[in-house]
Order: C-alpha cells, then sequence, then structure tokens
C-alpha cells in the first residue's frame, strides 16, 4: 500500500505520535491470517486499537456482514478521544 495517507500515518507512527485505530472489517475478512497479522503488528507498534461497538481498548471485534450502518450510527467518537488518553 502507498499512498499518501499510509506514507502520514507511517511518518506518525515512526515519530511516536498516539494513532488510534477503528478496525470496522466483516467476520469474513477478519478470519484471514494477513489481517490478523497486522492487528498484531499495529498493536505491537503501539497503535490503540478500538473495537466500533462498544469503544473497548484492545482487541477489536469482527463486525456481521451487513451490519455496518448500524454500527457507524451507535459509534461515539469520544472513544476516539478517550483512546489517546
Amino acid at each position: 500500500m502507498d499512498t499518501s495517507a499510509a506514507g502520514v500515518l507511517c511518518d506518525a507512527l515512526g515519530a511516536g505520535v498516539p494513532i488510534v485505530a477503528v478496525p470496522m472489517v466483516n467476520d469474513r475478512l477478519w478470519g484471514h491470517p494477513v489481517w490478523t497479522t497486522t492487528l498484531r503488528t499495529l498493536a505491537a507498534a503501539g497503535v490503540r486499537l478500538v473495537d466500533p461497538r462498544s469503544g473497548q481498548v484492545g482487541d477489536p471485534t469482527p463486525v456481521s456482514s451487513g451490519t455496518g450502518p448500524e454500527v457507524v450510527a451507535a459509534f461515539d467518537p469520544s472513544w476516539v478521544i478517550e483512546a489517546i488518553g
């Protein structure tokens, strides 16, 4: 992935800027081995992962296919601010 957004995020991560990610991925993709490896790598690098349904920091969970609009409607943006700490 070679995009401006990815470059900015990589620079920020390398500079120690706090990064919060809210991965909203369906249950089919969640089972892909590269996805779980990516989540572990991001967490090990200090990225705070927020569950899109509960706002809990740590181990996010997959979103059932077709429920995205409901998850987005219930998401509280303050969860991201709280995750920054």
